[in-house]
């Protein structure tokens, strides 16, 4: 689900034979059909993978929890193959080609990849056969080329027929014959001869270009209700869970609840437990006379409308069963449909306007501009804001073919006094047969400020101007461009990468890079610009004189060489890459503030897309103000109750005995449910809502490791992640000792693990945290050890009690010697720094035996146990207690 309801349309129309998941009423169907498919399917995300059937699971030779959820990575050889297949199938597209994977055991294996295609932005499906072209692997033949649809269609209870393009049926599944009827059989009559009821028939793609595959929908009983398969086994019950409707299984005789899937949880408010002991007319409060139209009360007694669907079950045990399903009848809230982010961060006055241009919904800073209470404007014509007489821009916008219209002109305030304030209006339709609605944004003009001169608007390092330098040049081009009817550019450039060169040469080469890339781009700038530096490593560039988007393109790609050109470094050279966003003015803004924002906003909008360059459009808003609305759920997350630690055992290596837990942060968000923590920290930390985060997540651990050690008089060291942000503050170690304190918590049970830690040796504030939280006694560790973020160089300058080894070396180890010497480099040079190990990712025996061998102090992985709550952990230290003491 969408965090932020309105988004642009793909720039790529999705592939023709891979189901759309994102479309979420279709994927319990396709997940249900997953098995019915002979080559290995893998739908996997950038990173990590989300669903195999069960021929991927032979071809892998893994069970399915060994695959789903778990790293894309970890079917690769090594991390260098890893990279170089995803580069080449997720980013350059191709389609097809041989893969070199990992087995079990270290041994590879070539699979065929016949398709790879982008099912959503970050979402990709992978079909894989086994690959008897390579070196290897030629004990199996080649699959069938177009088994797919034709076994599809033969598989499924519901009449399916296979259409040419020519519009003769070419293939058709029994189903499809005992419905029809026709004695010479199907093949090869024309499909508009059928005796077919066109309605409720659903055409998907064929297996070739030009043909159709026809289903039809199924044949009632008496009664009306579809016949149905019964959700028993374990991939249709996945199927029945992840469908976005509320769905009921209910007894046939006694409407007796058997099963509620998430989705009637949410709605209705019941846990599934507490739906279970109820009947379904407990949650009816009226039905219509044909019953498809029901009052339905949830938990709170609150009512709503639904739209009820009703099918009959046929389970294993013959008992008659109804699945129930329903769709609320809801007309959203004009504020949560645009999202409530939009009106509560924006400065400018925003109104929601309906397709007859009455105010449905505003935002607190209209009434501050205009002088009106809300209840004053809601359900008033949006003209009721300017003067009378006046030209009305809002009928102009709703007869205008884009819907999208700027004005500066007049408004009038509540006292009736006339202010010149900048309108703008853009027509808003999800759907082709839904009413539009208008999105109005008011800004009252204000008296332009002089430019800043002088020194403080000069950047030291290059002597360009800065941000507030920028004002001058703006004002100049801006003047001599309305004079000429040409354009202004304004382009915002960030180098990629930047702090690595930083800290792998040094500041003052750094710097000298930097001052070299500003003389670099005044050199290549056109007559009629400027170029200021904005940030650490930030620069931007107005061009005035240019005919609009091509010019700005043509300028952006000329930068873009100039940045990658080779710069001197003291005694070496670097490349640097870098991403442009663009903006045009006074398309994109009238004024330096809004051209600037457009430009970032395009920036922010290479980056998600991972494009070196963007153009400002106005979805490029809506995305800005949708990281804005997560950055403010993250915020409040915390106080709404919304966050739970999960905890993953560690056990010692020489006993198996349970020492401890790594805690881990999740995110229970309303609408996308439980989230882990890589798919909400980074944003965090970029946002700086990281410091709510580790306050609640330090305190909660700090109470359930003194609640756990009252409970069951044990000494178990619970572990928690800290990021690096979060140490720059000069009061943690005092306030983690205020939790350490008000828990009654030894602090020699607390660990805290150290992420992305390259930098803090060189930054004062953390170092003292660091030194005072040893001195009160909690360890410290180098959490993914040997990755990017934590370099050798930290164990000589941090004070650490121990390391916790990557995954990825843990994952090698199966190699043979060749996987092992990583691991005994990084025990060796632990023993020399007298710190403990703790190896992440331990997922078989032969994992954890090697690591026991080459005297590694503990574990933790699949091997011993994911993360579970807090409950849960509770029932695993008392197990491992009693299976001690006996």
């Amino acid at each position: 689900m969408d965090i932020f309801p309105i988004r642009r349309p793909p720039d790529v129309a999705p592939e023709t034979l891979v189901p759309d998941l994102s479309d979420g009423a279709e994927a319990g169907l396709y997940l249900a059909l997953f098995e019915l498919v002979e080559e290995g399917l893998i739908i996997t995300s950038d990173e990590t993978i989300l669903e195999v059937n069960s021929a991927a699971c032979h071809l892998l030779e893994r069970s399915y929890p060994q695959l789903v959820g778990r790293p894309l990575a970890e079917l690769f050889p090594n991390e260098a193959a890893f990279l170089s297949a995803r580069g080449v199938l997720f980013v350059e597209g191709a389609s097809r080609g041989s893969l070199l994977l990992r087995l079990p055991g270290g041994r590879r294996r070539h699979l065929r990849c016949l398709s790879a295609a982008r099912v959503r932005p970050g979402v990709h499906a992978l079909v894989l056969s086994p690959d008897t072209a390579a070196v290897g692997d030629r004990t199996t033949e080649p699959l069938a080329v177009d088994k797919l649809w034709p076994r599809l269609a033969a598989a499924v209870q519901q009449p399916v027929l296979v259409v040419g393009d020519d519009g003769l049926v070419k293939a058709a599944n029994a189903a499809a014959q005992a419905r029809l009827g026709h004695e010479q059989g199907l093949n090869g009559r024309a499909f508009d001869s059928l005796d077919i009821v066109r309605e409720g028939c659903r055409t998907l793609p064929g297996p070739q270009p030009g043909w159709r595959l026809v289903t039809l929908p199924n044949q009632t009983s008496a009664g009306g209700a579809q016949v149905v398969g019964h959700p028993a086994d374990s991939r249709s019950r996945r199927a029945f869970q992840v469908l976005p409707m509320p769905a009921l299984i209910c007894g046939g005789n006694d409407d007796r609840i058997l099963d509620a899937n998430r989705a009637a949880e949410r709605a209705y408010a019941y846990q599934r437990s507490e739906l279970l002991q109820m009947r379904l007319t407990q949650l009816q409060v009226a039905a219509d006379a044909d019953n498809h139209r029901q009052l339905h009360r949830r938990k709170d007694g609150s009512e709503f409308e639904v739209d009820v669907v009703v099918a009959e079950l046929h389970p294993p045990d013959g008992n008659g069963e109804r699945l129930v399903i329903h769709r609320p009848v809801h007309v959203p809230d004009p504020v949560q449909l645009f999202s409530t982010e939009l009106f509560g961060l924006s400065d400018d006055g925003v109104l929601i306007l309906d397709h007859a241009m009455r105010i449905v919904a505003v935002n607190p800073s209209i009434c501050r501009l205009t002088g009106y209470e809300r209840e004053q404007l809601l359900g008033e014509p949006a003209a009721c804001l300017l003067p009378e007489g006046a030209q009305d821009p809002f009928a102009e916008a709703r007869q205008t073919g884009s819907g999208r219209l700027r004005r500066d002109l007049a408004t009038r305030r509540n006292n009736a006094a006339a202010v010149s304030s900048t309108v703008q209006i853009a027509r808003v339709q999800r759907k082709l047969a839904a009413a539009p609605h208008y999105l109005v944004t008011l800004r009252h003009a204000v008296e332009p400020r002089p430019p800043i001169d002088g020194p403080d608007s000069i950047d030291a390092l290059t002597g360009l101007p800065d941000r507030a330098g920028l004002a001058g040049p703006y004002m100049a081009l801006a003047c001599q461009n309305r004079q000429s009817r040409r354009k202004l550019a304004l382009l915002v450039m960030d180098i990629d990468g930047f702090h690595r060169i930083n800290a792998q040469l040094g500041e003052a080469h750094a710097d000298r890079v930097l001052a070299q890339l500003g003389e670099r781009l005044v050199m290549v700038a056109p007559e009629d610009s400027a170029v200021a530096r904005i940030g650490a490593d930030s620069f931007v560039v107005l061009a005035g004189e240019l005919r609009g988007r091509e010019d700005t393109l043509s300028l952006a790609e000329e930068l873009l060489d100039v940045v990658a050109a080779p710069l001197k470094a003291g005694p070496t050279t670097v490349t640097l890459a870098a991403t442009i966003g663009a903006a045009i003015g006074p398309d994109h803004g009238d004024d330096l503030a809004s051209l600037l924002s457009a430009a970032e906003q395009a920036l922010h909008s290479a980056r998600a897309s991972a494009r070196p360059l963007h153009l400002f459009d106005l979805s490029d808003t809506v995305d800005c103000l949708a990281r804005a609305g997560l950055d403010a759920a993250i915020r409040r997350a915390p106080d709404r109750g919304e966050l739970a630690l999960h905890w993953q055992p560690r056990y010692r290596l020489a006993d198996a005995r349970l020492i401890g837990a790594e805690a881990l942060l999740r995110w229970n968000h309303p609408q996308l449910g439980l989230l882990a923590a890589e798919q909400f920290v980074p944003s965090a930390i970029r946002s700086g809502s990281i410091t709510a985060l580790g306050r609640w997540a330090l305190a909660r651990a700090c109470e359930q490791a003194a609640a756990w050690h009252e409970a069951f008089e044990c000494d178990l060291t619970i572990s928690i992640n800290v990021a690096a942000r979060e140490l720059e503050r000069a009061d943690f170690a005092s306030e983690l000792a205020s939790f350490v304190r008000e828990a009654a918590l030894r602090p020699q049970l607390l660990e805290l693990e150290l992420i992305d830690c390259a930098a803090l040796p060189r930054n004062p504030v953390a170092m003292n945290n660091l030194y005072a939280l040893q001195e009160l006694g909690v360890g410290l560790r180098v959490d993914r050890f040997g990755s990017d973020g934590s370099p050798l160089s930290a164990l000589r300058h941090l004070p650490l009690s121990g390391l916790k080894i990557d995954p990825l070396f843990i994952r090698d180890l199966e190699l043979g010697d060749e996987g092992s010497v990583m691991v005994e480099a990084i025990l060796q040079t632990a023993r020399g720094f007298s710190l403990d190990v703790v190896a992440a990712g331990v997922e078989n025996d032969a994992q954890r035996n090697r690591l026991a061998a080459l005297g590694c102090s503990a574990s933790q992985g699949l091997h011993h146990g994911g993360p579970v709550d807090s409950e849960a952990f509770g029932r695993i230290i008392a197990t491992e207690l009693g299976r001690s003491a006996g």
